[in-house]
This record gives structure tokens, C-alpha cells and sequence, in this order.
């Protein structure tokens, strides 16, 4: 018997389709966004869904897109041989997604991993792709994988929707994919060559306060949205130096990637700052931004702690304390004339090892 394949990703396992699978299929597929617009009618029953599994998804080469936090299908993908593609080293790449799922990447990451097994594994040399016109959704797709446009025809038959369409047809080479994963690590390696650095003598050793805290942490944040209402969210904190050592620069992911689809947060944070020694002065000129704010600081060290003051704010400080080889303390604070606290929200860090 002939092993079944399965490829994964990041986010995603694909794998051959199952008829109990149905009930799923069928949740998504039943939605008019999804099937019409890509050339085939809703599914109308899960049985109906179920007799699609068998003709046409069971078919090989054809995937189930899974979604890892659930363990259930989303939408499908595959490669298959019509008219477009005659070749035998060439075939043609479908897919559709669930609706609730668009929007988050899920479509290019899955095509990604379709396309390397297709050069990879099953040694194609061209893959074709096409579109409707009017889904803007799937052009996107393909503009991203880096599909390039071949033609356009008028009066294309859409047999399961009994009309024709004007349809657009892309095609992307196995030396074009090459070049594009070629390029995309070019591109990556040198941003990250001229972005982080080692340690050298820009930071002085007496004022290299946040050494301690460079690496990757996992992140225990708690804070009070409500009164009486304690709340505890997974997070990362990822410390690297930067400009040829002359600062330091963090990545703040809260939720963390592996928990927002399942704990998502509505006031959530994916930010970065950017820590520069002053000479002069003798601190750290801090720039925090996110999606939703940004914030000025100026650190100095005080009693074993680094308190940040938060300027164009009021009494506001962020404080780092308990630093130690594999754990730190941050705390979001307001301090008061008589030199009480009140604490916004705290984190805990663990290094990851």
C-alpha cells in the first residue's frame, strides 16, 4: 500500500482528505463566499459534501488544509492535471479556505508548502494557477507566491455553475520559484547582518544594564482590565543587539504566536523599542511603538533596578527588576508623591533554553 502524504507548516498540517471530514467540509463550503466565486455551487447537506470528498477531494494530490490548534480541515488545496496543464511535468494548483480563517496568511503558507512539493517531491517543472474574474482574494495569492501573468480568455465554461466567466491564467517555473526562495534569503540574511550585531565597545561595560536580558523569554503578564477582575496572558520577549552593539532592540508578542488563535486578545500588543546608549547623558534613549501607541523613555539604573521614565506621561515608569540569568521581573507603574506605587500590569520572564 502506497504511504499517504502528508506536509506540514507552521500552522498547518496537509493531508489527504477523509470522508469524516464531511461535517467540516460542509461548514465551510455551505457558505456562498467560498464555493461560487471559484467555480462550483455550496454544498447544500453534509452528505452532499460527503459525496464531494469522494469524487473529487479523495483524489490524489488533493489536501486537506488542517488547522493545528484544532486538529480539524479548513479549506482544501491541491494539484491536478486538466487542459491548462497536459504536461507530465507540469499540473495545476486549486484551492479554497473557510471563510472565518481569510485574512491571517493561511492560504500563501499552505501554498508555499503545496509549491516546494511540487518542485521538490513530485519534480514538476511548471505549475499553473488561475482565477476568476472578480476574486481579488485568490489574485493575491498568487501575486504573492510570485505567479506570473500568462493570458486572459473570454467566455470560459464553468461547467458546475452552467455559465461562462472571464478567466485569468498565471504560471510559475521551477527556476522562477528557485530564484524567488533564493532572493527572499538573500534579502533576509542581509537585513539581518546589518541590523544585529555582537558586543563592542559602544556600550561600555559598566552601563551594559541590559545585557542580562538578551535572548528569548516566555512571559507571564498579568493585569486588572476590570476591578476584582485578574487577567493572565501567555506572551514572548525577544532581546537582541543591534547596530553594530550601539543599542539593544526587543520583540514584545503578547499573546504569544502559539496562543492568540486560541486565547486571542483584544487589546493584544506585537511591538518592538529600540534601546540606544547615550553617551552625554549616561542612559538608555528608549522608542517603544506598536500597532496602537508609541512611547518615549529614558532608563537609568537605580538600587538593582532599571527604571524607565515615561516622558510625556506623568509619574509613569517601566521598571525591569530581579534580573537574573534565566528570569526577570517588569512592572508598568505610577508613582506617587509620597512615594507610594500603583502597579498598571507586571510581567514575569523565564529564559528560554
Amino acid at each position: 500500500m502506497k504511504k499517504k502524504t502528508v506536509l506540514e507548516t507552521e500552522r498547518l498540517i496537509l493531508r489527504p482528505w477523509e470522508e469524516a471530514d464531511a461535517e467540516e467540509c460542509y461548514k465551510y463550503a455551505k457558505d456562498p463566499r467560498v464555493g461560487p466565486i471559484a467555480g462550483w455551487p455550496v454544498h447544500t447537506s453534509v452528505e452532499n459534501s460527503r459525496q464531494v470528498i469522494r469524487d473529487v477531494l479523495m483524489k490524489p494530490e488533493i489536501y486537506a488544509i488542517v488547522w493545528k490548534e484544532s486538529g480539524l480541515p479548513i479549506g482544501s488545496i491541491g494539484l491536478h492535471r486538466n487542459d491548462l496543464a497536459e504536461k507530465e511535468d507540469e499540473m495545476e494548483l486549486g484551492y479554497w479556505l473557510g471563510a472565518p480563517y481569510w485574512g491571517r496568511g493561511i492560504m500563501p503558507e499552505a501554498a508555499r508548502e503545496m509549491l516546494r512539493h511540487a518542485f521538490e517531491d513530485l519534480k514538476l517543472a511548471r505549475v499553473w494557477c488561475g482565477y476568476y474574474d472578480g476574486n481579488e482574494k485568490s489574485k493575491r495569492v498568487q501575486e504573492k507566491l510570485g505567479f506570473r501573468y500568462q493570458w486572459t480568455s473570454d467566455d470560459v465554461p464553468v461547467p458546475q455553475m452552467g455559465e461562462t466567466r472571464k478567466g485569468h491564467v498565471n504560471l510559475l517555473t521551477k527556476e522562477e520559484w528557485l530564484a524567488s526562495i533564493i532572493e527572499g534569503r538573500r534579502a533576509m540574511n542581509t537585513f539581518a547582518e546589518a541590523l544585529l550585531s555582537g558586543k563592542t565597545d559602544k556600550i561600555p561595560d559598566e552601563y551594559d544594564w541590559f545585557a542580562p536580558l538578551l535572548g528569548d523569554w516566555d512571559c507571564d503578564y498579568y493585569d486588572e482590565p476590570e476591578v476584582n477582575q485578574k487577567r493572565h496572558v501567555k506572551g514572548e520577549w525577544i532581546f537582541r543587539r543591534v547596530l553594530e552593539g550601539a543599542g539593544i532592540q526587543d520583540i514584545f508578542i503578547f499573546p504569544s504566536r502559539s496562543t492568540k488563535e486560541t486565547e486571542p486578545q483584544p487589546d493584544g500588543e506585537y511591538g518592538t523599542s529600540i534601546r540606544m546608549f547615550n553617551k552625554k547623558n549616561l542612559c538608555y534613549d528608549v522608542v517603544y511603538t506598536c500597532d496602537h501607541t508609541m512611547k518615549r523613555l529614558c532608563f537609568t539604573m537605580k538600587g538593582g533596578a532599571l527604571m524607565g521614565r515615561v516622558l510625556d506621561e506623568e509619574n509613569a515608569y517601566w521598571v525591569f527588576s530581579e534580573m537574573t540569568e534565566n528570569s526577570f521581573h517588569w512592572e508598568n507603574i505610577l508613582l506617587r508623591e509620597d512615594g507610594s506605587r500603583d502597579l498598571v500590569c507586571e510581567i514575569f520572564g523565564r529564559r528560554i533554553v
